[in-house]
């Protein structure tokens, strides 16, 4: 491409655009394929915010923002080792825990269920916002990707 000299050039070019359950499947599957290697497991702690469509209706979008990101600041204060917080608009929280068997795991999912019920209470919510959490864990539970995904759905 040639350009004149002094004359403005513009250049145009999209990037893809990889959405949260993109990101979320190669990480996860990624983490199950050097778990497997390493022969550790990985665990997947789901939060699943209850009527979180109707919740989204009858709130602002600025206040969803704000408590979708104080969801993700209160879970990453609480996690202790490196978890990776994943956030979905559907109102799923996923917590991805490396190296981590189930029992630690359950442990780690008690101190979160306890955050966020201190973090609702904090900001007036606790009668509003209903949780549900959920704990899988690969290879004990599941042995792939969509195993783990259907075994921690609640309900």
């Amino acid at each position: 491409m040639e350009s004149e000299p002094g004359k403005e050039t513009t250049f145009c070019f999209t990037l893809p655009k990889h959405t949260p359950e993109v990101i979320f499947r190669e990480y996860l599957t990624r983490g199950i394929r050097q778990a497997a290697q390493r022969a550790v497991n990985i665990c997947l702690i789901a939060i699943y915010v209850e009527e979180f469509n109707k919740l989204k209706q009858e709130m602002e979008p600025a206040q969803i923002r704000s408590f979708i990101s104080g969801i993700e600041e209160t879970l990453k204060k609480t996690l202790r080792r490196s978890g990776d917080v994943v956030i979905k608009d559907t109102g799923e929280v996923a917590v991805i825990l490396t190296d981590c068997d189930k029992m630690a795991a359950s442990k780690i999912q008690g101190r979160l269920e306890e955050a966020m019920y201190e973090y609702l209470g904090q900001m007036g919510l606790e009668e509003r916002i209903k949780l549900s959490f959920g704990m899988v864990s690969y290879p004990d539970d599941a042995a792939n990707y969509d195993d783990l995904l259907k075994k921690v759905k609640i309900g």
